[in-house]
């Protein structure tokens, strides 16, 4: 009997195909204009826009009862049996693509820092709680960014980080390379392999960097992995672009092409086939495009303010940020430790900074990392130290499941911590933000008559769920005094 083909085989048959529905899919979704025009002519737009494909094949993205009866009711009529086929292309092609909940089950297997990987879930727990998007919709949290240039030449108006212009950018010297490898080496034998899913941007792009390709290969050499990379400078030098592409197909990376303008979209489409972009995701960040949002955050957020067409596209329930970990500069030598956040007034970027330190060579990074591990990364809550729960959460108590539970509510969801008899008393205590873990549970076994465990527990849950405050700016220990003055002082690394 014959095997049935693998889904890589099937897509491998049908690669010109499904290129060519990928093609029509980022043409009809970032160009209003095509979107407009298309019934009238299909057959016609598609010969004008190149697109080698029957109009009756993608019916089922321009066509809306078509698309309603088969991916709402999904159910096929006869005369759209070609379409099931098609849709089952399609599917198999998406198995192959590496969804956020497993990169994340990825990273989280191969963190092996036990510090780093229980924080890391505590900040992934705060962020759950805190929007509306569940895991799967989610950027990630990845362990580190690496920014090889100091600013950026692409001066995208909804830049999530306010990028600065470009000023210079990282060379690949012997020296630069050996501080490189250096650097990542540790990051790696300190964090285990999930620093491998670690990438080279952040407020930056990483073609601005004409060395780019050669510290790529370093990260490939020493994390056994290519980096994934994202840039919004596909078009500005097309053989560079060709020739990276290649290196990446080479060396097993993964490559995004962010879209600013109709015409880097007709650029893009002009200068690389179906088939070349197979395998490369298209980010639709064009006006017009179907999905526009952008997170109101950096630039997009000062522009949100002055400009009601820019208001209408930004979104307030996402941060853009993609790192609970450590962000390096290589040109300023600096280090930060970093998690998701939504914009605000204090983070108006979308992500924290829980501290900031500067390095003047690669062999004071193990010490710093280290011990931005030993202040922010504790296993256990302390003790000793000031109980808060997050400003953004309203704590109250109520009965959940025929049960007295505290019940905490953040601008989303409401989170109910159970198996907590004394909830109306641990409420009143934990809503003074001023006891130590400590005085709670003495309060709570000598005036409530609930056990030390008991509290201990609950006080446990709600640190691990990412729901007391962590920021330096706030937390004091049972004296007063701020349990984090010696990284709001200036730092002896600072310069």
């Amino acid at each position: 009997m014959k095997s049935r083909p693998t889904p890589q085989e099937h897509i491998e048959k049908h690669v010109s195909l499904l290129a060519e529905i990928k093609r029509f899919n980022e043409r009809w979704e970032g160009d209003q204009l095509f979107r407009e025009r298309f019934s009238k002519n299909p057959t016609l737009m598609l010969q004008d826009y190149k697109i080698n494909i029957n109009p009756n094949t993608v019916r089922y993205i321009w066509d809306e009862q078509i698309n309603r009866d088969i991916f709402i009711q999904d159910s096929f009529a006869d005369t759209h049996a070609e379409l099931k086929i098609l849709q089952d292309l399609v599917k198999a092609s998406n198995l192959e693509k590496t969804s956020v909940e497993v990169l994340e089950s990825i990273m989280d297997q191969g963190l092996k820092n036990k510090n780093f990987k229980y924080w890391r879930n505590r900040q992934r727990n705060r962020l759950i709680s805190q929007t509306i998007r569940t895991l799967n919709r989610d950027a990630g949290h990845y362990p580190a960014a690496f920014e090889l240039s100091k600013g950026c030449s692409g001066g995208c108006w909804f830049c999530s980080v306010s990028a600065e212009k470009l000023q210079e950018f990282h060379l690949h010297t012997n020296k630069s390379q050996q501080e490189w490898k250096y650097i990542l080496h540790f990051l790696r034998k300190k964090l285990g392999p999930a620093a491998s899913e670690s990438f080279c941007y952040w407020a930056t792009d990483p073609l601005d960097n004409a060395d780019y390709e050669k510290f790529a290969l370093d990260f490939k050499e020493v994390m056994n992995s290519f980096p994934s990379t994202t840039t919004a400078l596909s078009t500005r030098n097309i053989k560079r672009t060709k020739e990276f592409l290649k290196l990446c197909q080479k060396e097993g990376g993964r490559t995004r092409f962010s879209v600013t303008s109709l015409k880097m979209l007709n650029d893009i489409h002009k200068y690389f086939s179906a088939e070349e972009l197979f395998e490369i995701e298209l980010v639709l960040q064009l006006d017009g495009a179907m999905n526009e949002s952008k997170s109101n955050a950096g630039r997009a957020r000062e522009r949100a303010l002055k400009d009601k067409r820019r208001k209408d596209v930004v979104d307030d329930d996402q941060s853009p940020s993609c790192v609970s970990g450590f962000l390096f500069n290589m040109i300023d030598k600096r280090i930060a430790l970093i998690s998701p956040c939504l914009p605000c007034d204090r983070w108006p970027n979308g992500h924290r900074i829980h501290e900031e330190v500067t390095f003047e060579t690669s062999m004071d990074v193990a010490e710093i990392i280290n011990q931005m591990i030993a202040k922010h990364m504790s296993l256990e809550l302390n003790f000793d130290h000031q109980f808060q729960i997050r400003n953004d959460i309203k704590l109250s108590h109520g009965i959940n499941n025929g049960a007295p539970a505290l019940r905490l509510t953040t601008n989303c969801k409401t989170i109910w911590i159970n198996n907590c008899t004394k909830a109306e008393e641990l409420c009143n205590l934990l809503s003074t933000k001023k006891h130590t873990p400590k005085k709670i549970m003495y309060i709570m076994s000598q005036v409530h008559g609930q056990s030390y465990a008991i509290t201990s527990s609950i006080l446990k849950k709600l640190f691990d769920y990412g729901m007391i405050e962590d920021d330096p700016k706030l937390l004091k220990d049972s004296l007063g005094k701020n349990i984090f003055s010696e990284i709001l002082e200036p730092n002896p690394y600072n310069q």
